[in-house]
């Protein structure tokens, strides 16, 4: 008889996720943010966590909460960034608040927020957050892209954040991924030792 699995908890702060599991691809989510912030918080070799499933199933709920966890971690400098991320202006600034490699981030955004801030003149957004300490990506593949544009950023973001700890959601599978942006992309996300969640459970404010 298979032992039960017990819940990942934060070596540190014993950490869990504030979620209903009331489905059981949900209590595999729930358990995959709470085993990747114990394992961000111990020093270990970082990953990927990717949550996929449909509007409302609860990815970017959970995906915010393990992007708290990861500014308390590593909250890069905090006694010298009054905002949270920099923005534009002090990202290309000779402020205090000038984005270096040596000072990581936490960071969260999302596809559109990201192409918007590209198409307004920060073409090497993607590039520049290869070297912050965590990225939270949101609504993967959600854009429309008839000149594939969103696809190249993603995929160059893809690149970038190779070996570092990354959180992406999705309501895309991975062979739409595949079709609709870039293999590339798809298979980043299942590369090394990352992980892939799909979440099956609908919307979750309809639960029982």
């Amino acid at each position: 008889m298979r032992a039960p699995q017990t819940t990942a908890k934060s070596k540190i702060t014993g950490w869990q996720a504030d979620f209903d599991p009331y489905e059981p691809s949900l209590a595999e989510a729930k358990a995959a943010c709470e085993r990747f912030v114990a394992d961000m918080e111990r020093g270990g070799d970082p990953y990927w966590l990717t949550l996929q499933g449909t509007f409302g199933c609860g990815k970017t709920y959970l995906l915010q909460q393990v992007f708290q966890q990861a500014k308390r971690i590593n909250p890069g400098n905090p006694a010298n960034n009054p905002i949270w991320p920099p923005d534009a202006l002090q990202s290309w600034g000779e402020g205090v608040n000038t984005y270096t490699s040596s000072r990581p981030y936490a960071l969260r955004l999302d596809e559109g927020g990201m192409v918007s801030r590209m198409r307004n003149g920060d073409h090497d957004y993607p590039r520049r957050l290869r070297d912050d300490f965590f990225v939270a990506f949101d609504e993967l593949g959600i854009a429309r892209d008839p000149t594939n544009y969103v696809a190249e950023a993603v995929a160059t973001l893809a690149e970038m954040r190779l070996n570092r700890w990354t959180m992406l959601a999705t309501n895309l599978s991975l062979e739409e991924i595949a079709e609709r942006m870039d293999a590339r992309i798809s298979s980043r996300i299942v590369r090394h030792n990352h992980k892939l969640v799909s979440i099956t459970a609908g919307d979750y404010a309809l639960r029982d």
